[in-house]
């Protein structure tokens, strides 16, 4: 039967072609960041990065890949600023987003959040997604972020792709000076977590010392066009 004018089945087929797409340059992304960490090759370019944007991308896309799942976001106003490389902490957080509906096949809630924990003496932002999937065994947590390692929730046939995504996450988050880690519990879902240094303030010049230097330059100004 020619399905062509079934505007339905068009739609599905350019979401199929579109979905696998976004599985090939995820799987070209992942093959290398390992060979640029492994060999060290490796360059961050970091700065002062906004994580309501971060967040709201990774949000967007995720939706974009599961009908069944919610997301929340939860950024306190001290820790809205990390000092980062954009391009790999979206990576990152991409890729545990996507772990999270991925280890959640029933749908739910995905809550991603960001806060300023006292413990880190306002030095570190701590970032948490947590979903009410399947959970992790006690026994597959310590080789979680090994690479080609994969949780126990393979039994279920819920995993594919490369299994690198975790370790990729984990070097990356060290790399921009972190740590992250997991917390689950098989039937009730998982919560990961890794830190970030928290970016400085920008610089405040105040309209005083911009007097001043302005009245010194063009002092300096004046005196070379006496000395000509």
């Amino acid at each position: 039967m020619n399905d062509q004018g079934d505007p339905a089945k068009r739609d599905q087929r350019i979401r199929l072609v579109h979905e696998e797409a976004l599985r090939m340059r995820s799987t070209i992304n992942s093959l290398l960041n390992l060979s640029q960490i492994e060999s060290g090759r490796i360059t961050l370019q970091s700065k002062a990065v906004d994580l309501h944007s971060v967040f709201a991308d990774a949000v967007q896309t995720a939706i974009g890949r599961s009908e069944a799942h919610d997301f929340s976001i939860d950024v306190s106003d001290k820790a809205n600023r990390v000092w980062a490389d954009g391009s790999k902490l979206s990576e990152v957080l991409s890729s545990v987003v996507d772990n999270a509906v991925k280890y959640s096949p029933d749908g739910g809630l995905i809550q991603l959040s960001a806060t300023l924990p006292d413990e880190y003496d306002g030095k570190m932002v701590e970032i948490q997604v947590r979903d009410q999937g399947v959970g992790i065994h006690a026994n597959d947590i310590a080789s979680l972020f090994s690479p080609y390692q994969r949780a126990s929730a393979q039994s279920r046939g819920l995993a594919d792709g490369t299994w690198l995504g975790l370790h990729i996450a984990h070097s990356l988050v060290e790399l921009m000076g972190g740590a992250i880690s997991v917390d689950s519990s098989v039937g009730i879902g998982s919560t990961l977590t890794f830190t970030l240094p928290v970016a400085p303030l920008p610089e405040v010049i105040h309209p005083s010392e911009t007097n001043a230097n302005s009245a010194s330059d063009s002092s300096i100004s004046n005196v070379l066009a006496a000395a000509n």
